[in-house]
């Protein structure tokens, strides 16, 4: 037997174990699928359907951020456990920080009433994120769940006795761009709300002050340049209806090009658009929002998460021990090519680019004491248990081969001595 060839044969198949271990787990690392399920398949009307949305990711989910459509016209949305869901009329959005959950795993059940006959579907809307501890965006797939409903609406006869609610107002309500003008209040009717260029459609969130009042929308699905008249319809359990009127006035681009000029000097007051699989921040210069650099260092005590601005979810990074902070700091890459990081002032609504004094005074108002470092400290301890496992598969494998190298060459040594006794006994 040649004992050179097999030697070299045994620390190739290492080598190749080796690498194996690596690209798998860089192969399998951003992936997560989206499940939706459903308690019933036929429901009647008057039944209550629960929906589920399971995430099961490849490794431990940190954020989820997503839009869920359902048939308003059959079903009702009633309440969701642990109440991460907002908005209603056939779409409902759920942010939800899961990274202290330390899990793969995540689940949301959805409740609904079924109030017409028909097939009704509930699924993803347009957009759906699912980003790791570490803040890196996972590639992600979905189904949808459909159930068929049948029956019809049976009326209710009431008791001279009984009280329907007559309450149709909400108790809040706002919006996914721009803020309504005056600030709302329940008794006040009529808003304005001012959109950019970009803003073509808007999603709501509130909270009626009833809980058996129904919310219904007119007018958001398409914004046009100008005046757009949107109804936020409040029917009371009674059937007594409220309407709150915004009268929205969205940008042309001429006139976002002009702002963006006037305001150029004072900062970058911006609008948000995705283009081709990378967020933009349009203003009069254009921003691509790009991952940092090995080069560059995200400054100590900032963590990163994601933000919704103007109805699009965009990466930045904020104080670790105050995610409520005004400042955030965004990594950017202009025309150019040229990265950088910029400051983005929730309150002024402005983005420029970042200075360490602000940085610094940041910092200083914490006192010096940031959880950003004890992150990258389990970071480091995660890798470090990662390595520990991969070396102890490959130290194992060596093991096994010096041993069968130190067999193979006892069975060698064995078999010369055995021959020279032959030779001496002749």
């Amino acid at each position: 037997m040649n004992y050179k060839r097999f030697i070299s044969y045994a620390v190739v198949m290492i080598t190749m174990v080796f690498i194996a271990v690596f690209s798998t787990k860089k192969a399998s690392a951003a992936d997560a699928m989206i499940t939706f399920s459903s308690d019933k398949s036929t429901a009647e009307v008057g039944d209550t359907i629960n929906v589920s949305i399971t995430i099961n990711a490849i490794t431990n989910i940190g954020m989820v951020d997503m839009y869920v459509a359902y048939d308003s016209s059959r079903l009702e949305f009633i309440q969701d456990v642990g109440g991460r869901f907002t908005g209603g009329a056939g779409l409902l959005h759920i942010s939800s920080d899961e990274s202290a959950g330390a899990t793969d795993s995540v689940e949301y059940i959805m409740s609904f009433n079924a109030i017409a006959s028909g097939t009704c579907s509930v699924n993803i809307a347009d957009r759906k994120s699912v980003k790791d501890t570490a803040g890196s965006e996972m590639t992600t797939s979905s189904n949808r769940v459909s159930v068929k409903i049948g029956g019809s609406v049976t009326p209710t006869t009431y008791n001279s006795a009984d009280a329907l609610s007559s309450d149709n107002t909400l108790l809040s309500l706002s919006v996914s761009a721009g803020e309504l003008k005056p600030p709302f209040k329940k008794k006040k009717t009529k808003y304005t709300l001012d959109v950019t260029n970009d803003v073509s459609e808007l999603y709501f969130s509130y909270k009626t002050s009833e809980e058996h009042a129904s919310v219904r929308f007119e007018g958001n699905e398409v914004l046009f340049d100008g005046k757009n008249d949107v109804k936020v319809i409040v029917t009371a359990q009674n059937g007594d209806e409220k309407v709150y009127n915004i009268e929205v006035n969205r940008e042309s681009l001429a006139e976002s090009k002009k702002r963006v000029a006037d305001n150029g000097k004072k900062g970058l007051e911006f609008s948000v658009y995705e283009d081709g699989g990378f967020i933009y921040l349009q203003n009069k210069y254009k921003l691509a929002v790009v991952d940092v650099d090995e080069s560059d260092e995200v400054p100590a005590g900032f963590k990163k998460t994601s933000v919704l601005l103007y109805g699009v979810n965009v990466t930045a990074y904020t104080v670790a021990n105050d995610l409520d902070s005004d400042f955030l700091i965004m990594y950017c890459m202009n025309e150019n090519g040229d990265k950088d990081f910029y400051q983005f002032d929730r309150s002024e609504k402005t983005l420029q680019k970042y200075t360490g004094d602000l940085i610094r005074r940041i910092n200083a108002n914490k006192n010096g004491t940031f959880s950003g470092e004890m992150i990258t400290s389990e970071e480091y301890r995660e890798n470090l248990n990662q390595m520990a496992v991969i070396l102890a598969i490959i130290v194992g494998l060596c093991v096994m081969l010096i041993i069968i190298i130190i067999s193979l060459l006892l069975k060698q040594a064995k078999s010369r001595s055995k021959r020279i006794e032959d030779q001496l006994d002749f």
